[in-house]
């Protein structure tokens, strides 16, 4: 690994064990796979659920595609940064409950992230008590360098490559990183970005958890509240920065704005304090106008995270 990425590694490992209660709101497998039972006050949980709707489709349109040519091979999911699985659990999940075989490849640069998917992964098969149709193999992997050579026989019905973990790319290295991902997905590929006008993140902890950040020269600099200094690679990506990597690969795509107002509506407990006649918008209202932001594509750059649904399907 070079450097860069080595810190992200590092960065990652040192947060691993909290990694799942802080992304998901809940370490518990059940509630973490149930999107629909999302936690209001939890900051991802309404854009975990478009991301997923959107995933929904492009499973379904797979599975149809499948059982019209006959074709009898288990789907093939490849999970890039997949950190502790969960998403590529859901996707399991999902698959299994309609008999659908599936095969997983989780790839990341830390070993201890590697580590906490694959326990995931043992604690869900252990809970379906039976024949499980899902092989699962766990590779650590820099994507600057390329994919593994192990993968490299196999093209993806679905690839992931989630939740900034693009945004920790070194921005001269960004176009070969979507090339690759690109070479080896033919059905969907979905990733997700930090874009410049989003709120701040930590990345692997809450924010509550930070004394003081700065962020420059594409690197975050943050000082914890245990007395930890942190450098971190912090590339945020613009709706056109995306347009310009896409657009020389014979794919369609869309953007789907994540976030562009519910977690800047949603009252924060330490603000308010005690006062008891404070009062929030009305999840439906702020639902609705949260819908009609985000289909605007002059919002995109504004919202938490820009997700890309890209076709590779040409």
């Amino acid at each position: 690994m070079t450097t860069s990425t080595q810190n992200v590694s590092d960065f990652y490992s040192r947060f691993s064990a909290s990694y799942t209660q802080y992304a998901n709101g809940t370490s518990t497998l059940e509630e973490t796979i149930d999107l629909k039972a999302c936690k209001a006050d939890h900051p991802f949980s309404w854009s975990d659920l478009q991301t997923w709707q959107a995933l929904q489709e492009s499973i379904d349109a797979i599975i149809l595609e499948k059982e019209k040519s006959g074709e009898s091979r288990a789907l093939q999911l490849l999970d890039v940064g997949c950190g502790d699985g969960i998403w590529a659990i859901r996707i399991a999940n999902y698959c299994l409950q309609q008999d659908i075989a599936i095969d997983i490849e989780c790839l990341d640069l830390s070993a201890d992230m590697l580590l906490q998917a694959e326990n995931m992964f043992s604690a869900y098969i252990a809970a379906r008590k039976g024949t499980v149709a899902l092989s699962v193999t766990y590779t650590q992997c820099d994507l600057t360098k390329g994919l593994a050579h192990s993968l490299r026989h196999t093209t993806y019905d679905l690839t992931l490559c989630l939740h900034t973990v693009l945004n920790h790319v070194p921005s001269e290295h960004l176009a070969f990183c979507i090339s690759e991902l690109i070479e080896y997905s033919s059905g969907f590929l979905y990733f997700s970005v930090k874009p410049p006008f989003s709120r701040p993140t930590f990345y692997a902890a809450p924010m509550s958890e930070i004394l003081h950040y700065e962020r420059r020269d594409e690197h975050l600099y943050a000082l914890d509240r245990k007395g930890h200094f942190h450098v971190v690679r912090s590339n945020l990506i613009s709706r056109k920065q995306l347009d310009e990597l896409l657009s020389g690969h014979p794919v369609s795509y869309d953007f789907v704005a994540l976030d562009v107002l519910i977690s800047r509506f949603l009252p924060d407990p330490g603000w308010l304090g005690d006062e008891k006649h404070t009062s929030s918008l009305p999840m439906d209202d702020l639902l609705a106008l949260e819908a009609r932001t985000g289909l605007n594509p002059k919002y995109l750059d504004f919202a938490n995270h820009i997700l890309a649904v890209v076709n590779t399907r040409q």
